[in-house]
């Protein structure tokens, strides 16, 4: 680029911009009146336009070169290049508009500049180390058995490629059952059912307690009109050992139809149970239990390996008139069992937990008379058993 003058401009020298304002002051620096052109005055009443000052010699060239370099070189004012230059520069940080006229800043991390950087959605993926995993689709391995939904949505082994953040996943979803109970006959969906005594076989109905308990679909056991009646569900009975490599839940909804009373004493257990169809505690057990003339009107966790019992009393009193939703998770290792009541943990345990050689149990719900000819009841709304990890 060259100047009016036909020469090379000096950029950045303040002297020439310095020149500007003095002749501009002294009013050397015109503009021609109805012409707009600027003009370098050169006697009183004598002016010459900038584009001929070629033909002038005694004019200060270097004011041409600077209002030339000026004109070509610098933007006019504007309002958004006002915005931009108010933010001081800060690493990995980007300015942003929050208005017509107003900006702000707002952190740009070099994990947002890579993932923006990526030329596909796989690239993308990649940078926040999904890969495959986040595109996986989930379809068949669910199966339908009286009516109720079982078995997992991953039924095989999920592998990704190799240099991706994951691995294998290996049948992490094994298995799972949700039972809502409507039955139309016992037992059903797995179930066996368990009794003894006059009345205690267990009841299959198709509506719960009332409109705002909502329990559509509930089995009902009840210890009939014997002082030592009996009644149960179970699956897999003294065939679950814990702590083998699976985490195992098990969770269900039911209420009590009665507290129990010293003239008429019931004892109720459910959750993991090696005896669900017996009269008596278990031997190995992980489990919610109600016995009153033991631990009072309260609801109690308990674990037991070979009869010996670690229990922890609850401040929870059972309800006569309400559904609560009761939940145990069993560790993978069996390391541990916790313990909920409406998704507030109770408690978790971590010794006399059943992981030993023979110290198997099963998935159970029991009632049982101590006392009385009273007829006392459980309702089940529904039940959830899931089993998650690498072993099975």
């Amino acid at each position: 680029m060259v100047d009016l003058l036909g020469r090379t401009p000096v950029v950045g020298d303040l002297y020439l911009l310095a020149g500007i304002v003095r002749a501009i002051e002294s009013g050397t620096l015109v503009v021609v009146p109805g012409t707009g052109h600027l003009a370098v005055r050169v006697a009183e009443g004598q002016v010459v336009r900038l584009q001929d000052l070629a033909a002038v010699a005694y004019v200060d060239s270097s004011v041409a070169t600077a209002v030339a370099f000026a004109a070509a070189t610098f933007q006019p004012k504007d309002a958004v290049l006002d915005i931009l230059s108010s933010f001081d520069a800060l690493a990995d940080t980007m300015p942003y508009f929050t208005g017509a006229s107003t900006g702000a800043r707002t952190a740009f991390t070099a994990l947002a500049r890579t993932l923006i950087a990526g030329a596909t959605a796989a690239d993308m993926r990649t940078t926040l180390g999904l890969a495959a995993l986040a595109i996986l689709g989930v379809g068949g391995g669910l199966e339908s058995s009286g009516g109720n939904l079982q078995r997992s949505a991953i039924t095989g082994d999920v592998s990704v490629a190799a240099g991706s953040n994951v691995a294998t996943i290996q049948r992490e979803v094994a298995w799972v059952q949700f039972d809502d109970m409507f039955w139309s006959t016992l037992p059903n969906g797995g179930w066996t059912a368990g009794s003894s005594g006059t009345g205690t076989t267990p009841v299959a109905a198709t509506a719960g307690v009332d409109s705002t308990e909502k329990a559509q679909g509930v089995v009902q056991l009840t210890t009939g009109s014997t002082s030592t009646g009996r009644s149960s569900i179970y699956q897999g009975l003294n065939s679950l050992l814990l702590g083998q490599g699976t985490a195992l839940e098990f969770e269900t909804r039911l209420y009590v139809g009665n507290l129990s009373t010293a003239s008429e004493e019931y004892v109720l257990h459910f959750g993991f149970l090696d005896n669900a169809n017996a009269s008596a505690e278990p031997t190995d057990s992980a489990a919610f239990v109600y016995r009153r003339a033991t631990d009072g009107d309260f609801w109690v966790l308990q674990t037991r390996s070979a009869s010996s019992e670690t229990k922890t009393v609850t401040s929870d009193e059972p309800s006569a008139s309400a559904y609560a939703i009761f939940k145990i998770v069993v560790a993978a290792d069996g390391g541990s069992v916790e313990f909920f009541i409406d998704g507030v943990s109770k408690g978790t345990h971590t010794t006399n937990i059943p992981t030993g050689a023979g110290r198997q149990t099963g998935i159970g719900m029991r009632i049982y008379k101590t006392a009385g000819t009273t007829a006392r009841v459980v309702n089940i709304d529904w039940v959830r058993i899931k089993a998650s990890g690498s072993a099975r």
